[in-house]
């Protein structure tokens, strides 16, 4: 009996040992480690090939046609393989660098609805550990707060227009309402500090409330607007706790630029209870903290139905006589043009001045993917898309991050987390699972073909789009000569 019992043992700690084996050679591969988050899935770093050339022919999708994506990618990848092979060992070296560069994680910690009595503490808090961040104000608390908006520039934070007095009634029963706002909450910011900022942030955010002529106005006066992708659930209830803002922070998306929602406004005492303990929790998972400019890729909601306002848009009368380009918009593009002009210039002088030059040179006829969805088209470069026993993969945050969604680490289990369509998918890269988060119907499982490998991680394309509800139209192969 005893040696019956001891072989059970045995077997049994000889399994578990296997699968410790398993799980952290999976981990290494993936790289998922607390120290390095950051390089997960990152194949959409990688530059985009240019469409020169087409020589495929569309293909359309249908019940009478198999889908034979796999089939003619395998047969890309086999050609886009015998072209590698007329590269130089130098350039091939050169392109292994670039897509393997580590990529800083920024955080930017943001305060909406100030300032208030609150807002000297969290000016202090930020002073200490020497934190930058961004101000999102109302123009009715900047005329009674002054003195608060000045030390907010002269501490080194950026401003954002966050209108005058938040009223969603008034804000989105018509753009002439909320241009209006964004009008007189400038001029106040202006007649304190000396420029009108071009951050602006929607009271509530703009999911449900901005429509596309929202964007496109302010776009067109050369605003910038932002939204953010991790919430601090401090404006949730009325008192929430400390506790609760930083579990709530813990629990958002790890992204290589994160933007959180914070309040500073009155009756937000506990944010700044809770504001050491979130920047020691960005500090620690190896982020660098940022003020927000213009000149950033801004991070926006999808435009959702709006029909619960019942507006109409504004005439083209309206926005004729109104929506002006703003001038520090305009010295921002001057700007912009004059140091790309600067640096291509410094660029070209260093190049005649080396006797040699090594030119990569693209090869001839390396075919890409293109595939044309109900939610638009998204391209594959040649080494982002692959094919295995018949399935094709390619990089889930190229696939995510075209379809306008977000890829981040949920801190607290490690697992990949899918933000994308106001919907959260968690995604199990040891279990092959993916589940979709459904708060009032309970979580949705599946199966999904994943593979990773350096530093990538590979899904099927079309399970994964099955997942998202995308509809898949039409594909093409293309290649793309010099």
């Amino acid at each position: 009996m005893n040696k019956r019992w001891r072989k059970k043992w045995k077997l049994r700690a000889l399994r578990m040992w296997c699968t410790s084996l398993l799980v952290v050679g999976t981990w290494n591969l993936i790289d998922l480690s607390f120290l390095n988050m950051n390089q997960v899935s990152y194949a959409s770093a990688l530059p985009a090939v240019p469409l020169q050339q087409s020589h495929a022919t569309s293909l359309q999708l249908n019940e009478r046609q198999p889908f034979s994506l796999s089939q003619a990618v395998a047969t890309a990848n086999k050609h886009n393989k015998q072209n590698e092979a007329g590269k130089t060992g130098k350039s091939s070296q050169t392109g292994s660098k670039a897509t393997s560069s580590h990529q800083q994680k920024i955080v930017y910690l943001t305060f909406d609805d100030g300032p208030s009595k609150h807002t000297k503490d969290v000016l202090d808090i930020l002073e200490n550990e020497k934190v930058p961040a961004t101000f999102y104000v109302l123009g009715q608390q900047v005329e009674r707060n002054p003195d608060l908006v000045e030390r907010i520039v002269s501490d080194g934070h950026a401003l954002g227009n966050h209108t005058y007095d938040h009223n969603y009634k008034e804000l989105y029963s018509d753009f002439s309402h909320f241009w209006s706002q964004v009008q007189q909450t400038g001029q106040a910011i202006e007649n304190i500090t000396g420029s009108e900022p071009l951050l602006v942030r929607a009271p509530g955010g703009t999911y449900a409330n901005f429509d596309q002529q929202y964007f496109d106005l302010l776009a067109r006066a050369g605003y910038v607007v932002f939204d953010w992708n991790v919430d601090s659930a401090d404006s949730r209830r009325r008192g929430v706790p400390a506790s609760e803002i930083i579990a709530a922070v813990k629990k958002g998306v790890l992204l290589p630029h994160t933007v959180v929602l914070m309040h500073d406004s009155g009756g937000h005492g506990e944010t700044v209870k809770a504001l050491p303990a979130i920047i020691k929790y960005y500090k620690d998972k190896g982020y660098t903290f940022a003020k927000m400019t213009p000149t950033m890729k801004p991070v926006q909601f999808r435009v959702a139905n709006t029909a619960g306002w019942g507006r109409t848009p504004v005439s083209a009368a309206w926005i004729a006589e109104h929506v002006k380009t703003k001038p520090q918009a305009k010295q921002l593009v001057d700007k912009q043009t004059k140091e790309k002009k600067e640096t291509k210039e410094t660029k070209e002088t260093k190049e005649s001045k080396e006797s040699k030059p090594t030119k990569v040179v693209q090869p001839t006829g390396v075919a890409q993917l293109v595939i044309q969805t109900d939610q638009g088209d998204i391209r594959f470069a040649p080494n982002q898309f692959k094919t295995v026993n018949e399935q094709t993969y390619v990089p889930l945050r190229q696939l995510i991050e075209q379809l306008g969604g977000q890829v981040g680490l949920d801190s607290e289990t490690n697992l990949l987390q899918i933000e994308w369509n106001e919907q959260t998918y968690v995604l199990d890269v040891t279990g092959n699972t993916i589940e979709q988060q459904q708060p009032t119907e309970g979580a949705l499982r599946q199966a999904l073909d994943i593979q990773a490998e350096s530093e990538v991680v590979w899904v099927s394309l079309r399970q994964m789009l099955r997942v998202l509800k995308v509809e898949l139209n039409t594909y093409e192969l293309t290649t793309v000569t010099p």
